[in-house]
């Protein structure tokens, strides 16, 4: 459904553009494994515009494109660098 939000016809396109991937697997631990894995801020924030994109699609709205923004704006990016200088500080 996130797919078809912008136009894609396959999962692919998500996990590759959308990080849909990293949300996924978080997801597969819990139901399968019963593993409980860290949700960062970026992945929540996430999770709430591919709501947002599926909504805005469903109601036949003009597409925002909201989780590409976001995945593309640097943000994410800087919060996983911030978190793997973190992890290096703290292995010091």
């Amino acid at each position: 459904m996130l797919s078809k939000a912008y136009g894609q016809g396959t999962k692919a396109f998500a996990d590759e553009n959308l990080l849909f991937k990293e949300v996924e697997r978080i997801r597969h631990d819990l139901t399968h494994k019963g593993l409980f894995g860290i949700l960062t801020s970026y992945q929540e924030r996430l999770l709430q515009l591919y709501f947002w994109d599926i909504v805005i699609h469903q109601i036949g709205l003009r597409p925002r494109g909201l989780a590409m923004m976001f995945a593309k704006s640097g943000m994410v990016e800087e919060e996983k660098n911030q978190r793997a200088q973190v992890s290096k500080d703290s292995q010091v």
